[in-house]
């Protein structure tokens, strides 16, 4: 008999929760897992989420800032200990809460010790050592998880300390949940609803769900049947709760729901790759990035779907999973375990309701995201996978079949609206430091190598050494060997795109050094026609949508003169996004100076956005930095020659210059021949620097090497509509959604 049906058979209704209250108080893990016993147990830094206590919207896993530290320091926290070398103390935990969860703590040499103060064979003498694989959680008060739920198995929840509120909805509901598999995380369906504040006009149809609650206290367990819905909350009783839990397989079930997930994973990744969308982390939970990121995705769950194909044909059908336990199971104390089913109350009577409206006088428009969503859909998987298992019957049939059904409907997926015509003409536009060109003599049906020669000819620079960035906010264009044959049409490139060019500065060989420097192209302007001891020169930092960062993080970082001249600017990924999110913690840590008003969207929407990676940074983002390095941040724009200086009222005694064309910051420094280095830092008392920098922009002006953000014209991707200078497409980009524009060729 498989475990899982021994388990089940001590229910009266096994499709049904129930709650045996106190069953599990006597547990070593009851009696003495506080946060001191835990932290001398637990000595290794643990990830936790965090979240603001109060929002409006769903905050979902994969746009929530995290940190690592350790339970010493988490205790630390919740007891209100000021240590600014705590990873915590940029989250007040007034504001803040904290989770680390799903931690299985059979994979931790830490926590493979607290197993043994969990007491699970004593009440389920069924289980042995390996179906025991407990799962932690500990969270700070009003932590919670997001309301989904679990296409696997079933749930065996014990509550450790503290109380949470557990909120179940039968799967009978689920037209009404609001469901979506994005952020796609195997085994998880989501609601769209936030239920912290549940919106009743933004999500009419949750009145009619048939929601049932119940609080845990220690000692509590709580048995939850696949496919119920549940949204869990500690209470803000206790600093803090813990429980564990164990999923319980049901190989007769889970084998065929595993061949539905690993179809959705296949569809959602795929759409998310051929649409080269740069922001998949928020799309996919971090497990879910891990198969992503891996070169040979696709083939790896293709083989997936065939084993399971396999698995689940009739002449396949194993007795994996049973055990000999019937005798076990007759003399087990679970059998005399009182469980209490679980009741269902009004909706509205368990939840605070938002009084926010919601504004639905603007027009609708179609995502990316809802269009990778309805193709994951439950219903729209299940009808694949029914076509799919309807040739399982013939097992000679089973491969070729998950090839060709799977191969045409991803082909499907990944066409594109329409296919250009070949002979139709591309009209681009070339931007390069050295000014604009115009390309005419490419068509849809060229390649990126046509592309790229072209470029070549015009800028006179080997094809080798030039990077190209296509859109607004620019995106780097693959340029690899693999990808020279790839049509313009399929990136997709339109009439009217702007493509912006970087060029990888040629290396050559100093004769009278073994150390290979750049060879410098820079526009420079001696600082003393009588002395060139020293000259400022404009370096080039790459056009990736983090030149601001990386500008700053190349002069800070050169505090004490060490970069040689002709060294090259280049991006360091894991030092822009660490500076991105301490830009975001300092965001949300203070809503009052940095409110809706200032900032032009809310708080928490700011604090999302500037975590991504194609997000640029601007004079927000320019103060704050000022802030973290403590140095005058002067920014030289091309347009105006003007001289913008942040920090300058803190009297800050260094200072760093960037130059700004209206898109693109690069940084300033000085070349000294004499000592062969580069100065990014100078004194806030040396004012000459700031009128060689405005020279440098004045050139560059008479070389019209800038644009004007308030007057050039932009066309939505789309809706094709019309848009004058940057604001309004950040208006046009916050009623609508949409977030892919191109430059009009007038």
């Amino acid at each position: 008999m498989d475990i899982d049906k021994i388990l089940l058979s001590q229910f009266p209704d096994s499709q049904h929760p129930y709650v045996a209250k106190g069953i599990a108080g006597s547990w070593e893990s009851c009696q003495k897992w506080d946060l001191c016993y835990l932290s001398g147990k637990i000595k290794s830094a643990l990830k936790f989420r965090l979240a603001k206590r109060e929002s409006a919207e769903v905050q979902w896993e994969t746009s929530c800032p995290s940190i690592s530290a350790t339970l010493a320091e988490f205790n630390d926290w919740i007891n209100g200990v000021d240590d600014k070398n705590n990873p915590f103390s940029m989250y007040p935990k007034e504001f803040w809460w904290a989770y680390a969860d799903y931690i299985y703590m059979t994979k931790s040499t830490d926590f493979k010790e607290l197993i043994k103060d969990l007491s699970f064979q004593e009440l389920f003498p069924c289980l042995n050592n390996n179906t025991i694989s407990p799962t932690f959680w500990l969270g700070s008060s009003k932590a919670h998880t997001i309301c989904h739920r679990d296409t696997y198995g079933f749930n065996i929840v014990v509550q450790i300390k503290g109380s949470k509120r557990w909120i179940l909805f039968p799967p009978s509901d689920n037209p009404y949940m609001y469901e979506t598999r994005l952020p796609l995380e195997e085994s998880t369906v989501f609601s769209k609803v936030n239920f912290t504040l549940p919106n009743y006009k933004e999500h009419p149809n949750i009145l009619k769900t048939t929601p049932y609650p119940i609080t845990l206290y220690p000692g509590d367990i709580l048995f939850v049947p696949r496919n119920w819905w549940h949204f869990v909350e500690s209470s803000s009783q206790y600093d803090f709760t813990c429980s564990v839990n164990l999923w319980i397989d049901q190989p007769s079930l889970d084998n065929k729901v595993r061949f539905r997930e690993c179809l959705t994973q296949l569809v959602g990744f795929s759409l998310i790759s051929s649409c080269n969308h740069s922001n998949y982390k928020v799309l996919l939970h971090p497990s879910e990035q891990e198969t992503y990121e891996q070169e040979f995705w696709s083939e790896n769950l293709l083989d997936f779907l065939r084993l399971l194909c396999h698995r689940n044909s009739p002449k396949s059908c194993s007795s994996m999973g049973k055990v000999d336990c019937e005798e076990i199971a007759k003399r087990s104390k679970f059998s005399n375990i009182s469980w209490t089913p679980l009741v269902s109350e009004n909706f509205d009577k368990l939840f605070t309701v938002s009084e926010e409206s919601l504004s639905y006088n603007v027009r609708k428009v179609l995502s990316f995201e809802q269009v990778i969503s309805t193709f994951m859909k439950p219903d729209v998987i299940e009808l694949v996978a029914k076509y799919l298992e309807n040739d399982v019957i013939n097992e000679s049939l089973c491969i070729i079949n998950i090839h060709y059904w799977t191969t045409n409907y991803l082909s499907v997926i990944q066409m594109q609206s329409c296919l250009p015509n070949s002979t139709n003409l591309l009209k681009l536009r070339c931007r390069y430091r050295t000014g604009q060109y115009n390309l005419n003599n490419l068509t849809s049906d060229s390649t990126i190598d046509d592309l790229l020669q072209t470029i070549a000819s015009l800028i006179s620079v080997a094809q080798s050494r030039i990077s190209l960035y296509y859109g607004y906010p620019p995106k780097k264009l693959d340029c690899s060997i693999s990808n020279l044959n790839k049509h313009l049409w399929e990136i997709p490139l339109r009439s009217g795109d702007m493509i912006t060019v970087d060029v990888i500065e040629e290396k050559s060989i100093n004769v009278n050094s073994s150390t290979i420097k750049p060879q410098s192209h820079e526009r420079v302007i001696p600082i003393n026609n009588k002395q060139l001891e020293s000259r400022i020169v404009r370096l080039s930092a790459p056009s990736d949508n983090s030149c601001l960062f990386t500008s700053v993080l190349f002069c800070v970082n050169n505090y004490d003169n060490h970069l040689k001249i002709g060294t090259e600017v280049i991006t360091n990924i894991a030092a822009v996004s660490q500076l991105r999110e301490l830009i975001s913690g300092i965001v949300l840590s203070d809503p009052i100076k940095y409110s809706e008003a200032f900032l032009g969207m809310s708080n928490e929407e700011y604090s999302l956005q500037i975590r991504q990676s194609d997000k640029w940074g601007g004079g927000i983002e320019v103060s704050i930095l000022s802030q973290l390095y403590e140095v005058e941040i002067c920014i030289v724009d091309i347009e105006s020659c003007r001289i913008d200086r942040f920090g300058e009222d803190q009297n800050y005694a260094k200072r760093i210059l960037l130059i700004y064309d209206g898109i693109h910051y690069d940084p300033l420094a000085q070349e000294c021949p004499s000592r062969d280095c580069l100065v990014t830092v100078f004194s806030s008392n040396d004012d000459t620097i700031l009128l060689e920098a405005q020279q440098l922009a004045s050139n560059a002006r008479a070389e019209w090497a800038f644009t004007d953000l308030s007057s050039f014209t932009l066309l939505c991707r789309q809706c094709d509509a019309p848009l004058v200078g940057q604001v309004a497409a950040q208006k046009h980009a916050q009623l609508t959604g949409h977030t892919q524009f191109k430059e009009i060729i007038h």
